[in-house]
C-alpha cells in the first residue's frame, strides 16, 4: 500500500488528476471526447486464481487497480484452472510439484469456486468511481489466447475441442448463455504471435486463430485485439486482422500478476481508454462493443479520431469519391499521427493534430490513427478505427 500512495503521490506531482477529474494541460492540443466521458483502465489481468503468483486473489487485483486511481479494471484468469482448488504459478514449480493447493488464502472455499467468486470480489470492489470487471481468458496454446468479458459462463480450450479446432471457441461464443454459452460475453483477440506452442519442423496454420480467419457469427461481439501487451506492440497483425474483415478495436492490455513485483494498473503499463456515456458497467459493455475505445502505451495520453465527424468505431456508408473529412489529435504536441487505411498504408499525417481528406474507396475499408512520439519514434498509441462502405 505505501509503494502504491508513493506512486500516486508523484504522478500528482507530475500533473495527473485521478478519478473523473482529471486536468487539462493548455500547452497541448485538446482532444474532444465528443460528450463521452474518457475512462482509463487496464485490461488482462491475473491472480491466483490462475498462474498468478500465491496469494494474490481477485479482491488484491481489483484493489490494486482502485489503489493506483483507475477507472475500472477487468480481471480474465485462465479458464483452465478456474475449476481447480490450485495455483498454476511458476512461483509453485519445484521439488515434483506442478501447482500449490488452495487458491485463496483469505477465503478458502473460493478455491472450490473462482468463477463465482470473481464476481463476487468484482461486486464487491466496485464503487461510483471504480468499476471492476469480471472475464475469464480461453487458452488454447495453439491456436491463440481470447479474453471473454461480462459473459455469464467461461469455457476451457483444454476440455472443448480448443487444440483441435477454432471453431470450439466460435461454437461456444454463439450459444445463448441459458445453453451454458457465451452469447451475452465480448471478446478480444490477445498478444497475437506470443505465447504459443512451437511447432517442431515447421509452422502450424492454426496458430493466430487460423490465421484470423473470419468468423460472421462472432465478428459482432469479436471487439478488440490487443496492441500493447506488457511491451510488446502488434500494429502489423492489427492491420492484418483489418484486412481479414474483423471489426476490431485497440485494446492496451497489461497482462500482470505472475510476478510478485507487479503493480495491477500502475502508470507504466498500457491502458485501455473507453469513452462511455456514464461509468456504469453496462455502458462501458456498450461502448466497447461499438468499438469506441482506443490503446495508449501510458495512462496519460489521450487520442481522437473522427471521420466526417464520426467517432471511432463509427461504421459509414459513402459514395466512391467522395471526400471524407479525417481529423485526430493527441495531448502531445510535438507526437505525429498517422491515418492508417487498408494494408497498412499512411494517407494522412499531421503533428499534434491532422486536418485531411482522402477520396472514398471503392471497396470496403477501415481507417485508423497511429501516434507515433515514443522512444526511437515508436507508437505511443492507437485509435480505434471508423469503417467506410461504398454506397449501392
Amino acid at each position: 500500500m505505501i509503494r502504491r500512495l508513493a506512486i500516486a503521490a508523484g504522478l500528482v506531482a507530475a500533473g495527473f488528476h485521478f478519478g473523473p477529474a482529471r486536468a487539462v494541460d493548455v500547452t497541448t492540443p485538446v482532444v474532444p471526447t465528443h460528450g463521452y466521458r474518457a475512462l482509463v483502465g487496464p485490461m488482462h489481468e491475473h491472480s491466483d486464481y490462475s498462474d498468478g503468483y500465491p496469494g494474490a486473489t481477485p479482491e488484491t487485483v481489483f484493489a490494486s487497480g482502485k489503489d493506483l486511481g483507475n477507472d475500472f479494471l477487468a480481471i480474465s484468469d485462465h479458464s483452465d484452472t478456474l475449476g481447480l482448488p490450485v495455483v498454476a504459478s511458476d512461483y509453485c514449480l519445484g521439488a515434483g510439484v506442478v501447482d500449490c493447493p488452495g487458491g485463496d488464502s483469505s477465503r478458502p472455499v473460493n478455491a472450490l469456486r473462482k468463477w463465482d467468486a470473481t464476481a463476487e470480489y468484482a461486486a464487491e470492489a466496485t464503487t461510483a468511481d471504480f468499476k471492476a470487471i469480471r472475464g475469464f481468458e480461453w487458452t488454447s496454446d495453439r491456436y491463440g489466447h481470447i479474453n471473454v468479458y461480462f459473459s455469464k459462463n467461461y469455457a476451457n480450450a483444454k476440455v472443448d475441442g480448443g487444440y483441435a479446432t477454432m471453431q470450439a471457441f466460435y461454437q461456444w461464443f454463439t450459444r445463448a448463455p441459458e445453453l451454458a454459452g457465451g452469447a451475452d460475453g465480448l471478446a478480444t483477440f490477445n498478444h497475437p504471435g506470443d505465447k504459443k506452442l512451437q511447432v517442431v519442423g515447421g509452422s502450424d496454420p492454426g496458430v493466430n486463430w487460423d490465421d484470423f480467419a473470419y468468423e460472421p457469427t462472432a465478428d459482432d461481439r469479436m471487439v478488440g485485439i490487443e496492441l500493447y501487451n506488457t511491451r510488446a506492440e502488434y500494429g502489423d497483425y492489427y492491420v492484418h486482422a483489418l484486412d481479414k474483415g474483423w471489426h476490431l478495436g485497440a485494446v492496451g492490455a497489461e497482462d500482470l500478476g505472475h510476478k510478485r513485483g507487479d503493480d495491477w494498473g500502475g502508470p507504466g503499463w498500457a491502458k485501455t481508454v473507453i469513452l462511455a456515456s456514464t461509468n456504469d458497467p453496462a455502458d462501458i459493455r456498450a461502448a466497447m462493443a461499438a468499438r469506441r475505445f482506443y490503446a495508449v502505451e501510458r495512462p496519460g495520453t489521450r487520442l481522437d479520431f473522427t471521420v466526417d465527424d464520426a467517432v471511432m468505431g463509427a461504421r459509414l456508408t459513402r459514395a466512391a469519391g467522395t471526400l471524407l473529412h479525417l481529423t485526430a489529435a493527441v495531448n502531445s504536441a510535438d507526437t505525429v499521427l498517422e491515418v492508417v487505411t487498408s494494408g497498412g498504408a499512411v494517407v494522412a499525417t499531421g503533428t499534434g493534430t491532422l486536418d485531411a481528406t482522402v477520396p472514398a474507396p471503392a471497396s470496403a475499408s477501415w481507417y485508423f490513427v497511429r501516434a507515433r512520439g515514443g522512444t526511437n519514434n515508436g507508437s505511443i498509441a492507437y485509435s480505434s478505427p471508423v469503417w467506410v462502405t461504398p454506397a449501392g
